[in-house]
């Protein structure tokens, strides 16, 4: 009769302890699978809600840029528009912009309708051109106007162009540049809407994307700020940064979710309070 001891050692020690190595490798394996599914399917939901409330609040972009302020406080020495994507108005900024409207550090918030998503990204940066000189009439003759932009998704093309093509001949300083889910690279999804003026700009790898690159690297004086979403099926989170900027990736975000996540807004505030 065989008698089983718990004081002596088993028979073959290091055979035991690789199988129970192996059995709990497999546990933790199928723990981590159910966990990384679980987070998936959460921030699919999240994406799917951002979509339904976007499309609920599409119809009241006149109330939202209304809001605008109408003139600037007398010490305002810089102020934050908010640009707006592809197939949305300025109501995309509702969450955000009261966040950052607790900041008075970074100025008075403007938000801005590009208009209807047939024109090129080029006649988007010529009405945020428009804008802004609305804005810069407001302040003392003599003095220069500094901004922040942040822009979604196309948003953050228009932006970055203005910043280069735009911005010191109309004597505006931008200080910083804030991208979120940003094709800077295009996206492959371009392929379906070339028809789109727009859209056809964004295509991956395209001429257009690629002349923005270079002439945002060459660009000094302005900080570039990053955002990209693991989520995202529009654009990729190694499409949506350029090499040398600050970049940060939000792993649990679809394309719209960051404009309604609390975290990305205070990445956000972090960047442009830490311009200096």
């Amino acid at each position: 009769m065989n008698i089983k001891n718990e004081t002596n050692p088993p028979a073959y020690p290091h055979a035991e302890h690789k199988q129970f190595s192996q059995e709990k490798a497999v546990h933790y394996s199928k723990a981590d699978s159910i966990k990384s599914a679980l987070s998936k399917i959460w921030s699919y939901i999240k994406e799917f809600a951002a979509v339904i409330l976007a499309a609920i609040i599409y119809p009241f972009a006149s109330i939202a840029v209304a809001y605008n302020p109408k003139k600037l406080p007398p010490d305002c020495k810089k102020v934050t528009i908010l640009v707006h994507g592809f197939l949305h108005n300025s109501t995309a900024w509702l969450y955000l912009k009261q966040r950052f409207a607790k900041h008075p550090e970074l100025g008075p918030i403007f938000t801005i309708n590009l208009g209807h998503p047939f024109h090129s990204i080029e006649t988007y940066t010529e009405r945020l051109g428009k804008q802004i000189e609305t804005i810069r009439k407001m302040i003392p003759a003599g003095e220069k106007l500094k901004i922040n932009l942040v822009g979604h998704s196309m948003g953050g093309l228009v932006s970055s162009n203005y910043a280069v093509n735009l911005s010191e001949d109309a004597d505006v300083q931008v200080d910083n540049v804030v991208t979120i889910a940003s094709p800077l690279k295009g996206t492959k999804v371009a392929k379906a809407g070339t028809f789109c003026p727009c859209v056809k700009e964004m295509t991956h790898n395209g001429p257009w994307v690629k002349n923005l690159e270079e002439k945002v690297q060459g660009k000094s004086g302005t900080k570039w700020h990053h955002i990209g979403c693991g989520k995202d099926l529009i654009v990729s989170e190694n499409k949506a940064f350029y090499e040398g900027h600050n970049f940060k990736v939000f792993n649990n975000l679809g394309h719209l979710g960051p404009l309604y996540s609390p975290k990305v807004a205070d990445y956000i505030v972090e960047c442009l309070k830490n311009d200096k």
